[in-house]
């Protein structure tokens, strides 16, 4: 077991038993990202728990309309050229 899971897992069991809406809000955090990573074949990591961690924060957020929250960015082919982004006149 690596360290990333041991510390996952630990995480888990400390809270599993809780009453408290907080503990069960945190083990069914963890069970659904390490579902989700373990079913994208990614080897569970500090990196990975955090990349899904992060992932779900930030489509939440944009799904909730969060305004604080960056949309993508637009792709190449819809963006304006770079010298009309910096206001210069093109030739």
């Amino acid at each position: 077991m690596s360290d990333s899971e041991s510390v996952i897992l630990g995480l888990r069991r400390r809270h599993e038993r809780s009453a408290q809406a907080s503990s069960r809000t945190l083990v069914a955090v963890i069970d659904s990202v390490l579902e989700v990573i373990k079913g994208s074949g990614i080897p569970l990591s500090t990196v990975a728990l955090f990349g899904a961690v992060m992932s779900q924060l930030e489509s939440d957020a944009m799904l909730q309309g969060d305004p604080e929250v960056r949309r993508p960015p637009r792709a190449a082919a819809q963006a304006p050229p770079p010298c009309t982004r910096l206001g210069l006149a093109t030739q």
